[in-house]
């Protein structure tokens, strides 16, 4: 449900657990792998080399693995995402503020009350109402950056020709 709902706003995947690993580094543009309780979890990154530390943990790269042949230059926007409640289109916030650096999971809908104080001193309490059976939403703590590849096709084109062997991998 969480998943789901939250897609629909446009601000990426959302994960249930999207801090990153005590050994592993943030997901990043060109990371191949699979969602696991909540969690993104890397085989690969395609766009950087086969012998890039970030390739040789867990099981390195697949057998006749191509790097992704373009310099990718993300656009970094910073602040794109604001601080405060993300929520889908059933959900309708009745009341609620927040503090810098408050952040909450989700919660599926009926009828929500929320109240939390973030180790780091912070503190917020929610109201949300459900008007459909499911939706949910998440307390963003801060302002949050986005990240966008605009090479989509060249993307595209890469992906379809080394699916196969990812798959097997």
């Amino acid at each position: 449900v969480y998943a789901k709902e939250l897609f629909k706003s446009g601000k990426g995947y959302p994960l249930w657990q999207p801090e990153a690993t005590e050994d592993d580094v943030e997901v990043e543009l060109g990371d191949v792998g699979y969602l696991d309780k909540g969690g993104f979890c890397r085989l690969f990154n395609a766009c950087r080399e086969r012998d890039d530390p970030l390739n040789n943990k867990p099981q390195h790269v697949p057998d006749g693995f191509v790097k992704f042949p373009a310099d990718l230059s993300p656009k970094k926007t910073r602040g794109a995402v604001d601080a405060g409640p993300i929520y889908s289109k059933s959900v309708k916030k009745l009341r609620g503020k927040a503090e810098v650096g408050v952040y909450v999971s989700s919660i599926s809908c009926g009828l929500a009350v929320v109240s939390c104080h973030h180790r780091h001193g912070g503190k917020m309490d929610f109201e949300f109402e459900c008007a459909e059976n499911q939706g949910a939403f998440v307390v963003v703590g801060s302002l949050a950056p986005r990240e966008e590849f605009h090479q989509t096709r060249r993307m595209k084109l890469y992906m379809k020709k080394h699916i196969d062997s990812w798959y097997r991998y």
